[in-house]
């Protein structure tokens, strides 16, 4: 799928952290990013690198594929 700006960029982040209880300033410090940040990237607004997606998925303890199932854009740079 390709990346197209403005659009928003579903992902699976708001129901893992919902099932796991946790806040999102608690997954924002977890994976080390602005709270700010976590919120765009939840909301959509924002696709992150591969790398910061391992972190968010890593701080919510699953794959990155569970996190952002492959039929959804992640960045290719930083």
């Amino acid at each position: 799928m390709p990346y197209i700006t403005g659009m928003p960029h579903p992902n699976n982040l708001r129901s893992i952290r919902g099932r796991l209880k946790l806040s999102q300033r608690a997954v924002s410090e977890r994976a080390g990013f602005a709270l700010s940040y976590y919120q765009q990237v939840e909301d959509g607004e924002s696709v992150p690198t591969l790398i910061k997606a391992r972190a968010l998925a890593a701080a919510l303890g699953v794959t990155v594929d569970e996190a952002f199932p492959s039929d959804l854009p992640i960045a290719a740079n930083e």
